[in-house]
């Protein structure tokens, strides 16, 4: 299915697809409301349901979605913007790594944000939402950002796992170039790895 250019999909049973990976024409996606885990049916979600669609560039998410999935839009090079709808609760790893993505809101109903989701993006700036419970380590490695703030007011406890020392750790890679000059912890954090 490479040379597919749009997709307009109204699967049965969305969630149960093997995804469209390496699409590398496919430049605009709209998804079934219904949808609520965008991911790859096989064992391994490393696959990612829209990795290395390199011409990707539009995509509408339904507002039925409550997961994105692993390596969802890994290397969607000419994606540069995409609206997470409310309701999402967990972003995966790899989620939007290697995308064109200069800004991004997360909606206040994220809980999860896993490992490295925007590394090698574009990301200049990025702000976490107080529903934010969890969050790993790489968020933003490899990205020209200068500013990560955290939504001040109350909420639940954060945790912030930072996998491990020489891999995933903190917000960027000991091996990436950090440009950030400004970084907000909020009063909830109780443990940063």
């Amino acid at each position: 299915m490479k040379y597919f250019t749009s997709l307009n999909w109204a699967a049965s049973s969305p969630e149960n697809q093997d995804g469209f990976r390496n699409c590398t024409n496919l430049q605009r996606v709209e998804l079934p409301e219904g949808l609520t885990y965008l991911h790859c049916s096989h064992t391994y979600e490393s696959y990612g349901f829209f990795r290395n669609c390199s011409s990707l560039e539009y995509v509408k998410l339904p507002s039925t979605l409550k997961t994105i999935g692993e390596r969802s839009f890994d290397q969607c090079s000419s994606l540069s913007s995409i609206e997470i709808p409310y309701g999402v609760t967990k972003i995966s790893n790899n989620a939007f790594s290697g995308t064109n993505l200069s800004e991004i809101e997360i909606p206040e109903t994220v809980t999860h944000l896993g490992m490295t989701i925007f590394s090698n993006s574009k990301l200049t700036s990025l702000h976490i939402p107080s529903s934010v419970e969890t969050m790993s380590g790489g968020l933003v490695t490899g990205c020209p950002i200068t500013s990560v703030t955290f939504d001040q007011s109350s909420g639940n406890d954060l945790t912030f796992n930072t996998a491990n020392t020489y891999g995933t750790g903190g917000l960027t890679q000991m091996s990436s170039p950090i440009s950030i000059t400004e970084l907000d912890f909020p009063s909830r954090l109780i443990y940063l790895g």
